[in-house]
């Protein structure tokens, strides 16, 4: 088998919608942190020095403010340095430890953080400063006096202050240290939530999963409606269990409806888990509350747009757009989305044309080229598509197959094949534009250049297993080369082991060497991983060989009931053995009888129409008529016309028997060939003819069978008849004939056909 959603692309947009939702640990607990962290009580003033601002202490500041301006920081912490030393200001020796932090300059940073405690020692913006940069530079027992300072600090807030320090770990190199530090900085506290949840995120940067588990359980004991808390278990949860930790979130909300942190983490963890209905209705919960937040207008319009609740959605994009939404663009391309969803391709154009920038301004010129296609104008599509600035080689590979793609749907597959090959001349070894090229050119008839092209596309990329597979695959479809077929989608199914259309091509290229059991193996497992309708006509033909004649029905009736314009399925469909007719056309045995049941899908398929001409030679005896044939699964009409149209003869033939009439006369019998014979001086082996005017051997009686080079048949003999096909309506398996010649016992029939019908 050969390969060939929006879906997805929502689904990582709508996470990515989501990014501020509580992410796990770091950015969660520095939110928290800052946003809890109290200031002391009361701040007094230290006691400053009587110092006298000299001329040179002037000139000293300003050229230190200088240098700290120009980028010169280095400079500038020497100069503060020195003045901090000189004046034995508190305020001058902060300034020298902020630039000296700032440059990184950890030496001079130690230095004037120490002159700055021993002139203000109960400056906490000095102990948090030091304690930050010791426990950076993985200095912990240096940094434990201070940390311990800023706890007593806060008697009445340990909790607070506690989160304060916390994030000065996130990003200490050595978790299992920082942990040890954290658990004895809070063993003192086990009243105090806080202090477990401090522990618990330690803890599980450490490695330590269990104990950051019992942790954080202990600090929602202490305090059931810590949101941050619930939010640390559920992340906890989340990697081994996400229905835990959503369990978990959906206890937190239920609990407490204004944990807006909470909810939002709830209604991400639903969207990972693809429960679209549920995270909406979070999401719009959260949308109520805050109603001109345009984000949550925007994840409650994407995820109403995967549910296909095409209205809300619209709304909902417009309630973002109306809120401030500043990615205008991705609400302008989504809003398109929807209007050809609801088949309002004008105003969809219209929202394409706005988006100007951004991720998808390059898909929506595509999509105006597609819309513009579909209405009709063929060559303003293709101006959009020239007027596409591609960034890359991927982006202008996809042009050159979009625009090849609109002219193949437009009927004209030479004037796609001479785009890619143009483009070829720009890039001859982009495996992707060869690939592409080489499939347009066997679909059209030019199998020898994509042989060639496959074959190239294998040596510039040897790992290439949809070239392998294509390659190999045709050589087994037309029956050619049966052997290195098999090689090459054995090597595709090496390099791509669950690719369901490489299994499909090895269960068939076993069914073309006649191992039906193995060929059962592989296409079970290629229809189970995905029930395409070709993997479905393959597995149905090799069950029908084996003998599994009620599952290989089930099979192609289920294909067609899910698929039931498939070209791909009705072509495969058309090429089936015998066996296949027998079970769709099972009402046209060669004695009458009621017809068999049948599914009504598969009744469907049986039915065919067909105008033409026919012409019959019996012993010297020559005639010829228009004809329209009608076929149905259990009867058929045949009406002859003469050369001015009026009706000659009006056959008809259902469970009853065959009725023929004239203008004058009327005649029935059992048999079809008897009564036209009879009737008209020939006789129309109807019983045959409703199998082989399709190419395809009548049920009950052996046949032989010859094939073209194109894998049709050319000629066949069955009951005596022999029948020559002449012309097909293309050059591949699977078209209709057009023209055909059958003779028995000096009675020879041509039959052209100008029109098929296929229902």
């Amino acid at each position: 088998m050969m390969t060939s959603s929006r879906s997805a692309i929502i689904f990582s947009l709508l996470l990515a919608a989501c990014a501020h939702a509580p992410q796990p640990a770091k950015e969660t607990q520095e939110k928290q942190a800052g946003a809890t962290a109290p200031e002391p009580q009361t701040k007094k003033l230290p006691d400053l020095p009587k110092q006298e601002l000299t001329g040179q202490m002037l000139y000293e500041f300003l050229l230190g403010e200088a240098a700290n301006q120009r980028g010169n920081r280095e400079l500038a912490t020497r100069i503060y340095t020195r003045l901090a030393s000189s004046t034995r200001d508190p305020r001058v020796a902060a300034r020298a430890a902020s630039l000296a932090y700032e440059s990184r300059d950890m030496e001079a940073a130690t230095e004037a953080f120490n002159l700055w405690l021993e002139l203000e020692p109960a400056s906490l913006q000095a102990k948090q400063m030091l304690s930050m940069m010791l426990v950076s530079g993985g200095k912990l027992e240096e940094a434990r006096p201070h940390l311990i300072g800023m706890l007593a600090a806060y008697p009445d807030k340990i909790g607070h202050a506690l989160m304060r320090i916390y994030p000065f770990f996130l990003r200490h190199p050595d978790k299992v240290a920082a942990f040890n530090l954290l658990r004895d900085l809070a063993q003192p506290y086990p009243q105090v939530a806080e202090a477990h949840w401090v522990v618990a995120q330690a803890a599980e940067a450490a490695g330590k999963h269990e104990l950051a588990l019992e942790e954080v359980r202990a600090a929602r004991t202490l305090q059931p409606g810590m949101e941050s808390a619930a939010i640390v278990e559920a992340q906890l949860l989340r990697r081994e269990s996400p229905q835990r930790a959503i369990d978990v979130l959906k206890k937190h909300v239920s609990a407490y409806p204004q944990a807006g942190e909470a909810r939002l983490f709830y209604a991400r963890l639903l969207l990972e888990q693809k429960r679209f209905a549920e995270s909406r209705k979070e999401f719009q919960y959260l949308l109520e509350a805050h109603p001109a937040n345009p984000d949550l207008a925007f994840a409650v319009a994407m995820l109403s747009l995967e549910m296909g609740d095409l209205e809300p959605a619209e709304n909902q994009l417009r309630q973002a757009l109306d809120n401030g939404k500043k990615d205008e663009d991705t609400v302008y391309f989504y809003l398109g989305q929807l209007n050809e969803a609801k088949k309002n391709d004008a105003e969809a154009l219209q929202h394409y044309r706005k988006v100007q920038n951004g991720e998808h301004a390059y898909a929506a010129h595509l999509r105006m080229a597609v819309l513009a296609a579909q209405s009709g104008n063929l060559d303003e599509a293709r101006a959009y598509l020239h007027q596409t600035t591609p960034q890359n080689n991927q982006q202008r590979v996809q042009l050159l197959l979009t625009e090849a793609q609109l002219l193949r749907e437009a009927k004209q597959g030479e004037a796609a094949y001479q785009v890619l090959i143009q483009g070829l001349e720009k890039l001859p070894i982009h495996p992707n534009l060869l690939y592409a090229t080489g499939m347009l050119a066997d679909q059209i008839g030019k199998h020898g250049e994509f042989e060639q092209m496959m074959r190239k596309v294998i040596e510039i990329q040897p790992d290439y297993a949809q070239a392998y597979n294509a390659l190999g695959y045709s050589l087994l479809d037309r029956n050619e080369r049966i052997e290195e077929g098999m090689r090459l989608v054995e090597k595709a199914n090496q390099l791509a082991p669950d690719d369901s259309a490489v299994i499909d091509s090895v269960g068939w290229g076993y069914y073309r060497l006649g191992n039906l059991s193995k060929s059962l193996e592989f296409l079970r497992r290629a229809y189970s991983a995905n029930p395409d309708p070709e993997i479905a006509a393959h597995l149905g033909e090799v069950l029908w060989a084996h003998g599994d004649r009620e599952q290989a029905q089930k099979i192609w009736g289920d294909s067609l009931k899910s698929h039931p314009d498939n070209t791909v399925l009705q072509a495969a469909l058309m090429r089936l053995a015998s066996a296949l007719v027998a079970l769709v056309l099972a009402g046209c045995a060669t004695s009458p009888q009621a017809p068999q049941p049948l599914r009504p899908i598969l009744a469907v398929q049986a039915a065919f129409a067909l105008n033409g001409r026919i012409a019959a030679n019996h012993d010297g005896q020559r005639s010829s008529a228009t004809m329209r044939w009608t076929h149905l699964a259990a009867e058929d009409e045949i009406l002859l016309f003469a050369p001015l149209g009026q009706t000659v003869a009006r056959i008809r033939r259902d469970a009853g028997g065959v009725v023929l009439d004239t203008s004058d006369k009327h005649y029935r019998a059992r048999d079809t060939e008897e009564l036209t014979q009879r009737a008209l001086g020939w006789h129309l082996p109807l019983n045959g003819l409703q199998y082989w005017v399709l190419a395809l051997p009548a049920p009950g009686s052996e046949a032989s069978i010859e094939r073209d080079a194109n894998g049709q048949v050319s000629a066949m003999r069955q009951d005596g008849w022999e029948i020559r096909y002449t012309r097909y309506a293309a050059q591949q398996p699977g078209s209709l004939p057009l023209r055909m010649n059958l003779q028995r016992d000096g009675m020879e029939l041509q039959l052209l056909v100008d029109e098929w019908e296929i229902q």
